[in-house]
């Protein structure tokens, strides 16, 4: 999804300049348990390239020259229920044709983003809530304005590019308010 903000790099493609930093572990803490409140325990994975939990006493961060860190998460897809009677509408055409007749639905999709300085205190963070119209159907050419979810029941990366680009403004925006 990086290829819809302007500017940065993921961690895992960040130069270690040393082994451990000074940050303080406190606000390591803080920021470790947000993120996987959040998240969950597949947000861990994402954090491997920041850490070294060899030691299980002592959480240490490995030393990357940054400015900031952001850390964003994408929420489950909800769908809408004050829009189910399209749902249902269009459902028993739906069926009856084996999906020739696509269904609609529409859908509540939301992304947050914290963004953090060096020393991992949070400066701002930052919501996004978007709707989008999920088709399902086995026809092959899906309208592109209908963002739809794949085979795996998640919603393709495109149906978050508004929230990402929204972001990636609101973040330039911060950078430059706080130099």
């Amino acid at each position: 999804m990086e290829r819809f903000i302007d500017f940065g790099k993921r961690v895992k493609d960040l130069e270690i300049t040393q082994m451990y930093g000074t940050i303080p572990e406190d606000n390591v803490k803080k920021m470790v348990k947000g993120f996987q409140a959040n998240v969950g325990e597949s947000g861990l994975n994402e954090l491997e390239f920041l850490f070294d939990f060899s030691d299980p006493e002592k959480l240490k961060i490995k030393k990357f020259e940054v400015d900031y860190w952001i850390v964003g998460w994408h929420g489950e897809p909800k769908p809408n229920v004050k829009e189910d009677w399209k749902t249902y509408l269009t459902a028993i055409p739906s069926i009856f044709t084996l999906f020739t007749i696509p269904t609609f639905n529409e859908t509540d999709i939301e992304s947050n983003f914290l963004v953090y300085d060096k020393d991992f205190n949070l400066i701002k963070s930052f919501n996004y809530k978007n709707e989008v119209i999920v088709m399902i159907s086995w026809l092959a050419g899906i309208p592109t304005k209908y963002k739809v979810w794949n085979k795996s029941g998640n919603i393709y990366e495109i149906a978050y590019e508004p929230d990402l680009k929204e972001f990636s403004k609101d973040l330039a925006r911060l950078i430059k308010d706080q130099k």
